[in-house]
């Protein structure tokens, strides 16, 4: 396995030639613009993709893997309207990023060296208090703008480059 790192911006642009050779994404991304480019290109090039999300002591992880369960846009069909918690308001405690990324890393080796069923689980998490949760992602929607109808509306070059919400500065 040959992993290369690279610091870019990630944007419609050049999103497929950055992607378009791995086996697998790994989210440590901090805006919902990016996620949704990352779907896209998930689902276009069939490439399965972890999200993982932290902000003060709360975690989400879900993977998406084409064809064989929802798409992010299936669970979250529109972004969500408003002022949302992010980290450059709210912090991040340093256990909740450690804790998403080992489940992100867990479900990628799974993902990358076995052969068994798979379902796509959302699980949640609260450091501070302990709490642990986990629920199905549901069913593919054969409606769904992209992984139904194939629609990849963020890797559209006109659309607005993202912009970062942590560690700016």
């Amino acid at each position: 396995v040959l992993t290369e790192p690279l610091v870019t911006d990630l944007s419609p642009s050049n999103a497929e030639e950055l992607i378009a050779q791995s086996d697998l994404i790994l989210d440590g991304t901090d805006n919902l613009e990016t996620r949704y480019l990352l779907n896209d290109l998930s689902v276009k090039l069939n490439i399965p993709w972890i999200y993982g999300a932290a902000v003060a002591s709360y975690g989400v992880v879900m993977p998406i893997v084409p064809e064989r369960g929802p798409c992010f846009v299936c669970v979250y069909p529109d972004p969500p309207a408003g002022a949302q918690p992010a980290c450059d308001v709210n912090g991040v405690l340093a256990a909740a990023t450690a804790s998403v990324a080992s489940l992100q890393v867990a479900i990628a080796l799974r993902l990358l060296v076995a052969s068994e069923p798979f379902s796509c689980q959302i699980q949640t998490l609260d450091i501070w208090t302990g709490a642990f949760h986990r629920m199905s992602a549901g069913e593919r929607d054969p409606s769904c703008l992209v992984c139904g109808r194939r629609q990849f509306d963020y890797l559209d070059e006109r659309r607005r480059v993202p912009v970062s919400l942590c560690g700016r500065n």
